[in-house]
C-alpha cells in the first residue's frame, strides 16, 4: 500500500498514488467491517440457539 507511487512514473504520480492509496484503504476498511458484521451476526445467532 505504501509503495503505490512506484506504479505511476508519470508527472502526476504523487497525486495519483495518494488517490489510489485512499481508495485501497477505503476498500480494505469496508471489507473489514462487512466481514466483522457478518462474523458478529453468526456469533449472535449461535449464542441465541444455545439459549433455547
Amino acid at each position: 500500500m505504501l509503495m503505490t507511487h512506484y506504479l505511476f512514473p508519470n508527472k502526476e504520480g504523487k497525486s495519483v498514488a495518494i488517490v489510489y492509496q485512499n481508495a485501497t484503504i477505503g476498500a480494505f476498511v469496508r471489507d473489514f467491517f462487512i466481514g466483522f458484521t457478518y462474523t458478529a451476526t453468526i456469533a449472535l445467532r449461535k449464542s441465541a440457539l444455545r439459549k433455547r
